[in-house]
């Protein structure tokens, strides 16, 4: 039974994260894929975090790092995801130009 959850979450993962990227998709199913994608991984780097700290007062170094660890996910997330929002704000149609530039 795990087996089967763990491959459902596998493809709707996978499927939402080729989704976000893919061009041809509508904004309007891209965009809340994207938010869905994001809070999910900011509720793991959260869950982390939040362990590590309140390991702190039972094992420093464990809590500490694992802190740490949150904390560099948490930046290291941020800046991809700006990235990318970056990109998909960015994202000209080039049908209406009829140049393409790269």
């Amino acid at each position: 039974m795990e087996f089967i959850g763990e491959f459902i979450m596998e493809m709707l993962s996978e499927g939402a994260s080729e989704a976000i990227g893919c061009k041809r998709i509508p904004k309007y199913i891209r965009y809340p894929l994207a938010i869905i994608v994001m809070t999910f991984v900011a509720a793991v780097i959260g869950i982390i975090f939040t362990i590590g700290v309140a390991m702190l007062s039972t094992n420093t170094i464990c809590g500490t790092l694992l802190a740490v660890f949150g904390a560099v996910m948490a930046a290291l997330a941020a800046r991809h995801f700006s990235g990318e929002l970056r990109a998909l704000r960015n994202e000209r149609p080039e049908a209406a130009s009829g140049t393409v530039t790269e």
